[in-house]
């Protein structure tokens, strides 16, 4: 299973985001969801029916597991040196 489809498959969760440029957190998001939505271009997190969070897979067209903790994910593009790390804590 590739790391997108793995994604989709955390319901009724929280998630925490944190955006970086040149290795520089520039944002932290920190929210609960229902479901995650994958598309051709987006990546989706949905809380009652209604999207509330939306990542760019054209921006991050790349993304691996990061061994550092359970649940621990990378989206990122290598041209711009800009990455998501998203974190799923245990609940």
């Amino acid at each position: 299973m590739g790391v997108l489809s793995l994604l989709t498959t955390y319901k009724n969760r929280q998630v925490i985001i944190n955006t970086y440029e040149d290795d520089e957190l520039v944002a932290r998001d920190g929210f609960f969801f229902d479901t995650i939505e994958r598309s051709a271009v987006d990546l989706t997190f949905f809380k009652d029916g209604k999207p509330c969070f939306i990542v760019s897979l054209q921006q991050y067209p790349h993304s691996r597991i990061l061994p550092d903790f359970s649940g621990y994910f990378q989206l990122y593009s290598t041209e711009q040196n800009q990455k998501i790390e998203l974190y799923f804590p245990v609940t």
